[in-house]
């Protein structure tokens, strides 16, 4: 279990500015979470790349589907295409209720998905689950 007190990074992207920091909050209130944010998909390319290139990378990214310019799905994408970014889990969050446009999703290498509004404990719950897939 000692792993349990190493610091995770979980990069937020959501456009919408209450539901990230809503995220960021619940994140936060873990003590072993370290959160950044950023409101758009280009950003979180430009975050995700500068914190792998520091050394220390992202454990994690929760990232809206839907969002203006580029969407969460042609983030993970573009980001897949980068060796060292095959092995990044992605959490995906959205108001998406049709199945099987979400089973296509998870087909393409995405760790989960968090259907918009959720609570608190299911954010951690699966947030705990992939980055206990990761130890």
């Amino acid at each position: 279990m000692k792993n349990e007190l190493v610091s995770k990074y979980i990069l937020v992207c959501d456009d919408d500015p209450m539901a990230r920091a809503f995220t960021v909050r619940v994140l936060r209130s873990v003590s072993h979470f370290d959160t950044s944010e950023v409101g758009n998909g280009q950003r979180a390319i430009e975050m995700i790349l500068q914190k792998m290139t520091s050394g220390h990378p992202f454990h994690l990214v929760l990232i809206d589907w839907n969002m203006p310019g580029m969407t969460g799905l042609e983030v993970i994408s573009h980001l897949k295409k980068i060796e060292e970014m095959k092995g990044l889990p992605f959490i995906i969050t959205s108001a998406e209720t049709d199945s099987e446009k979400i089973l296509e999703v998870l087909d393409l290498g995405i760790s989960d998905y968090l259907k918009k509004p959720f609570e608190a404990g299911e954010l951690l719950k699966k947030v705990e689950r992939v980055l206990g897939q990761r130890n």
